[in-house]
């Protein structure tokens, strides 16, 4: 995914510059620098997933089983914590923070090679593209993290977008956000419905419903009325790739995954595929008055 210049308020640009797809072009020039680079983006997602998979909990006891093992959560029961049972999250996140002190969260899904990859914070745009291109101890990286949006919601409200990037061959589908352009197909999201994300605070199934080709600078995110989020439900699924019948209303969360298209970001600047998805709590951390944290 090539980067975005971001300008606040509802007036965004765009600009073709670091798109991924160059990596084509050195294959061509240079040969084996391409292969290369290719083992090592593979690397450092691969070592971003072990890191994580060292955090898991072994004593939690969820609707997950097994890590990574969320495509289909269909015939599987959501273990919410009652107010006098103490609820064990899948993630140790002071072992996370460890590993990079940006970690808020981890999507699931085997729509992803690794089957999970952290979701780190960003603080501005420019902090956003510069963690397109480190792996998460800081150093460069062409997989790069996968980022939540500055603007985000610190409690999740509204429409809560991440970032990551879209890698082209064949041998990195799965890598990183790779995989979400493979939602232009019905079979696959018919077998790819279900994603999990975990935070600090709560555990969520996220059921896809609309993939959209379209400029995601033009959505607002973070907390917004009611009217605007029934505008943004209904015209998503109106240019949606694929049908669904998940039953979703502006009283839902929304957490929309976004990348590259399979064109990438020189050809097609301003478009990329976002995977949008119905957030339902499992389980949320809440304060003495029962709000949410």
């Amino acid at each position: 995914m090539g980067k975005y210049k971001f300008e606040k308020g509802n007036k965004f640009q765009s600009i073709v510059g670091n798109a991924l797809l160059l990596a084509g072009l050195v294959t061509t020039a240079i040969g084996g620098k391409m292969m290369f680079d290719i083992n090592a983006r593979n690397t450092d997602a691969t070592n971003a997933s072990i890191a994580i998979e060292q955090a898991v909990n072994p004593e939690y006891e969820g609707n997950t089983g097994n890590t990574g093992n969320t495509g289909n959560t269909e015939n599987t029961e959501n273990t919410e914590a009652t107010p006098t049972q103490e609820y064990i999250n899948k993630y140790d996140f002071d072992k996370l923070r460890e590993i990079n002190p940006d970690i808020i969260g981890v999507i699931e899904g085997d729509c992803f090679s690794e089957g999970y990859y952290p979701v780190v914070s960003s603080s501005s745009y420019d902090d956003l593209n510069e963690k397109l291109y480190l792996s998460l101890d800081g150093e460069e990286s062409r997989a790069g993290m996968i980022i939540a949006d500055p603007n985000n919601d610190e409690n999740m409200e509204g429409i809560y977008r991440i970032w990551g990037h879209h890698f082209s061959g064949e041998e990195d589908n799965g890598l990183m956000f790779s995989s979400l352009v493979n939602y232009d197909s019905q079979e696959y999201y018919e077998n790819h419905k279900n994603l999990k994300y975990y935070t600090e605070n709560g555990e969520y199934d996220l059921e896809v419903y609309a993939v959209t080709e379209d400029n995601p600078l033009e959505e607002q995110i973070g907390y917004q009325e009611e009217n605007y989020l029934e505008e943004v439900i209904n015209k998503n699924k109106s240019n949606s790739i694929i049908d669904s019948n998940v039953d979703i209303n502006s009283s839902n969360r929304q957490i929309v995954l976004t990348t590259c298209t399979r064109a990438g970001s020189t050809y097609e600047p301003d478009i990329r595929v976002s995977v949008h998805t119905k957030v339902t709590p499992v389980w949320e951390k809440q304060n003495q008055n029962n709000k949410t944290l």
